[in-house]
């Protein structure tokens, strides 16, 4: 047998930790397609971040949202829709929505979608920040901020939570 010097040891052990570390991300790359997971519905989560960004630009940049409006109660003056108002949760990239717990978790999942962190985005969903409730849930708004809503959710598994979702994933 051929004794091994301890940077020779040092080296095979860096070698093979290098190894592993390749053959367990292949592997949970594998589990990911295995499990439906793919990149069209983190881009079309992208996208939808993307536009509530410019819908905070386009309604809410520096309009005073506590203004009175002389429109009906369901809407307020730049077209969003109005506390009290009852929707239901929508996402066209995927048969859930997500809900952050907060705005500025809300902030946060905008630019870890937006900059195509995966990583980041899991980490907001398995800390509990971020959430995925059913498309179609009923909710309804609390508050209205920057093209993003307050919302309680009124059924299904999270009812009576409150969250925020981006102004596309509410009709």
């Amino acid at each position: 047998m051929v004794d091994l010097t301890p940077q020779e040891k040092q080296k095979i052990y860096a070698e093979e930790k290098v190894r592993l570390e390749a053959q367990e991300r292949l592997k949970a790359e594998a589990e990911q397609k295995k499990s439906g997971e793919n990149v069209t519905g983190c881009s079309v989560l992208i996208i939808i971040a993307i536009a509530a960004v410019i819908l905070f630009f386009m309604f809410d940049c520096g309009k005073n949202n506590d203004a009175p409006t002389a429109k009906s109660d369901t809407y307020t003056a730049n077209g969003l829709k109005s506390p009290g108002y009852k929707g239901k949760l929508y996402s066209s990239a995927a048969q859930t929505t997500l809900v952050a717990v907060d705005k500025k978790v809300l902030s946060e999942l905008t630019r870890t979608l937006s900059s195509h962190d995966e990583t980041g985005y899991y980490e907001l969903l398995l800390s509990g920040k971020v959430y995925e409730v059913d498309n179609n849930t009923s909710v309804l708004i609390l508050q209205t901020q920057y093209g993003a809503y307050e919302v309680r959710i009124l059924e299904g598994e999270r009812k009576n939570e409150k969250g925020w979702v981006f102004d596309g994933n509410l009709k």
